[in-house]
């Protein structure tokens, strides 16, 4: 197989690898760039590379609910650049450049607002994503209490009748 082209298609600075796709690339940089000043954590900062992200985040003091937003912020980051190379690789033009970074917003928004069971207003989460208060939700917890009793009831049919501790989880 012949690699017509190994640099970055983003940037064609330099040779593309993992970690200058999502970490060096000018492109990369300015969603990162974007994504600290709408965060705004002053001790966030560039990185290099995956190691570099994880080993501040984990020195990171925060409050935990903090931290699993931030997290969720830039594993979509993270995603949206990557599916955009790939994009631009495969002549799909499915995101836009001038949307992406709107789209990590939304995308994170709404992993944590239905899969993460929090309570976050839109508007909220657009000014102080990491320090917006999240409500409980009773009718999003009783939503997901009934959806539970309804794969348990699933699981426990196909599994012959039989009680399987943690199925449906």
């Amino acid at each position: 197989m012949e690699i017509e082209h190994i640099g970055c298609l983003l940037c064609d600075y330099t040779v593309e690898s993992l970690d200058h796709l999502l970490f060096s690339c000018d492109f990369s940089k300015e969603i990162w760039r974007k994504m600290r000043i709408w965060v705004d954590v002053n001790e966030l900062r560039e990185f290099s590379s995956w190691s570099d992200w994880i080993g501040w985040f984990d020195s990171w003091s925060s409050s935990i609910d903090s931290k699993n937003r931030l997290y969720v912020i830039v594993a979509s980051l993270l995603w949206h650049v990557w599916r955009f190379c790939n994009d631009t690789l495969f002549g799909s033009r499915s995101m836009k450049k001038n949307t992406l970074f709107d789209s990590i917003r939304y995308f994170s928004f709404s992993w944590l607002c239905n899969r993460g069971k929090c309570n976050i207003r839109w508007i909220d989460w657009l000014v102080k994503p990491l320090y917006t208060t999240s409500t409980f939700s009773p009718i999003g917890h009783f939503i997901a209490i009934k959806l539970e009793q309804l794969t348990n009831v699933k699981c426990f049919a196909e599994a012959g009748g039989q009680h399987v501790s943690g199925m449906g989880r």
